[in-house]
Parts: C-alpha cells; structure tokens; sequence
C-alpha cells in the first residue's frame, strides 16, 4: 500500500507513528502541512530542535514534502486541497492518512482524493467553534475512516460532528525508546512536558509549588515544551516561588527527541493540568518510563488512573490546594512511586504499545485503500 500522511512535521508523536509505519512494509509518504515555522508543535517552535527528527523521518520514507501556506482562511483551504491533490497523484498514493482532524482534515475532504481516513487528537474535538465545527462535519462525514485517541474522545466526535462511527484507537508509543531508566532518588524529579498554552493549564502547578511550604526533600521541577505563555508562567514563577531554595523550577522552551526522553527518564512524578484532553501521547510516554503521574481529573485521564492499584492521582480541575497535596505525598512518599512504577510500565506495554498497534491500523487502513480500489473497479466496468 502507498499510504500518504498529512501531518505536522514538528509533531514528535507524528513523526514516530509515519516511521512506525513505514517499519511495518507500508511505502509512507509525508506530506507537512504549513512551513516548518508554523506555531504548529508545542514542544517547540524552532527548526533546530526538530532537524535530527525530521532527517530521521526522511531516512525512513519514501518521501517528504510540503504543503506550504496558511490555512484559516476557507479560501486557503480550497487552495491546499487542490494542491494536495496534485502532490497524491504525483506520489501514486492509494490512501490518505491525516494525523489531525481541523484543517488538515477540512483540506483532505478538499481534495477530492478518496479514501482517507482521519485521526482525531483532542483539542480538533473538544477545542472548536461554530465554524470548524461546520468544516469538521463536511470532513468526517466525507472520510472512509475516523479513529479518536480514546473512548470519550470518540463518543464526543460523534456527537458534534453529527457522524459514526468514530473508532476509539490508541495509537500508542514507541515502548523500547520510552523505558524506565534507575534516577538517583534525590532530589526529586517532576517533570511536565504539556505545551504553554491555555488548555493545558501549566500554571496550576506553578501556583501548588508554592502552596507546598517546606519541604524535607529537594525537588527539581522541570517545564519542557514552548508555546505563547511560557514567558508569563516564566514571570509567574519568579514571583511565586522567590527564596524556594529547595524546589528549583526550570523551563527547556522546547526539546528535541532525545532531551524529551532524558529528562522523562531522569523523572519521577509526571504532572498534567490539561483542560481537556484525548489520550495524551506525553502521559502514555511518562508511564512507559515508569514515572508517578498526577492528573486533572478529566474522562480522558481517567482510563489511565486505578485507584486499587494506587498508580497515580487526579487532582480537580482549579484546585491548586489539592494539587499540592498530591504533589507532597508523591515527592515524600517513595514507596507509592516505587509500587507504581512497574504497574505503569507494564499498563503501557499492555494498552499501549506502539508495535501492537501499528498492526491493526495498517490493516485498517489496507481494507480501506483495498474497498475503494474494488469501487473503482465496479464503476469502471458499468461504463
């Protein structure tokens, strides 16, 4: 099958599902939506941090090209699709993949190629206004396959799109590259790698930190990704946190691959305040890594959370005392952190692991291309 995918190049996650693809015999073309200076990519916005990424893709591909422009504009997108139709027939491509839905799916549907299928993220589904919403009905009803990265994610995706069935798949992650590594227990390592922007509510933690008062342990707590609020929660914390000598608080502005996976790897706590969510790639890629992970208390962080098993916390949306609480017990309580980290692991290696799943979406994706190329034989013969 030569399968197309319209992606975010500065996506890490994208780019591991095409190369994860490519690996499985699929001949995988990538097709980058907007320049590589979008404001696409949270973990940053700088071409240096993602150039080793990106060359890896393209050592595993057939393929890179890009679909230059804006597109927020109708007009632009009317003009994306017609240039994403010339670049499918150029690369003979017998199905469509688009790592998003928004506008990546709006100008699919534009295209007029068919099949494509569409993977739904999070903030595509939960993050629209009337107008996308109108576009999104048109792109999903138009796709031969919707997949949503977790159950609620697919159930709210039915509803505003008004179009089923939105199949619940999680794409997974790479599990040999995301393993526990032995972090020296002191100080203690909290990490959150959620981008600076207003739906992942990165300033929750900043404002528990300095709700923690004294601590007996050290605690180095370390903000990985850029985005348009980074500077303020960077000025929020210097006023926050001022003569916390034990709770050191630094901010990366963006990571490449391999700094993402050191400092997970380096970690124990992994902290995420979003707002809303699907299955978030970033907490599946701390728990591989065998870190203790505290929550907002959201349906998509819910499936990941057993209270029996004692592998993590939700901590209520806008509740910055619980959320101090919860980072307290986890930063003193080494023994909770240790009895979870195998449990984590060995959920990801269950649920989550990128090897097994690449299989099904691949088959998925070849009875797609398959059913259409039947299609297109049974019309041509009634000609």
């Amino acid at each position: 099958m030569r399968l197309a995918i319209l992606m975010n190049v500065r996506s890490h996650w994208s780019r591991e599902i095409a190369i994860r693809l490519s690996r499985m015999g699929v001949s995988v073309t990538v097709i980058g939506l907007g320049e590589l200076t979008s404001k696409l990519g949270y973990l940053s916005r700088e071409d240096a941090v993602h150039r080793d990424g990106v060359s890896m893709l393209e050592q595993s591909i057939e393929a890179l090209h890009t679909l230059s422009g804006h597109y927020r504009h109708p007009l632009n997108l009317v003009a994306g699709g017609v240039r994403l139709r010339k670049l499918l027939r150029d690369c003979r491509a017998d199905a469509l993949f688009t790592l998003y839905g928004g506008s990546q799916a709006a100008i699919a549907y534009l295209s007029g190629f068919r099949p494509y299928a569409v993977y739904l993220v999070g903030s595509d589904v939960h993050l629209l206004n009337p107008g996308t919403r109108m576009v999104g009905r048109l792109a999903m009803r138009g796709a031969s396959a919707v997949f949503a990265n977790g159950k609620d994610l697919a159930a709210v995706a039915e509803s505003s799109f008004g179009c089923g069935p939105v199949s619940s798949y999680i794409i997974g992650i790479d599990t040999d590259r995301f393993s526990p590594r032995d972090a020296p227990a002191d100080p203690v390592r909290i990490v959150c790698t959620r981008g600076f922007e207003a739906v992942y509510n990165n300033d929750a933690l900043i404002r528990a930190l300095a709700m923690l008062g004294d601590l007996d342990r050290a605690v180095e707590v370390t903000f990985v990704s850029a985005g348009s609020q980074l500077e303020a929660a960077r000025k929020l914390a210097a006023e926050l946190l001022v003569g916390r000598e034990r709770c050191v608080v630094s901010f990366l502005g963006g990571a490449d691959d391999a700094t993402l996976r050191r400092t997970l790897q380096e970690s124990h706590i992994y902290v995420s305040m979003s707002r809303s969510d699907g299955t978030s790639i970033s907490l599946l890629e701390g728990m591989s890594c065998g870190l203790f992970p505290i929550l907002s208390d959201i349906p998509a962080n819910r499936d990941w959370i057993d209270s029996a098993a004692d592998n993590g916390m939700l901590v209520p949306l806008d509740d910055p005392n619980a959320l101090a609480r919860a980072v307290r017990r986890a930063v003193e309580d080494d023994s909770l952190r240790l009895r979870a980290r195998s449990f984590n692991r060995d959920l990801i290696l269950e649920r989550a692991d990128g090897r097994k799943t690449a299989a099904e979406l691949v088959r998925q994706l070849e009875g797609m291309a398959r059913t259409k190329a039947a299609e297109t034989r049974s019309a041509f013969r009634r000609v």
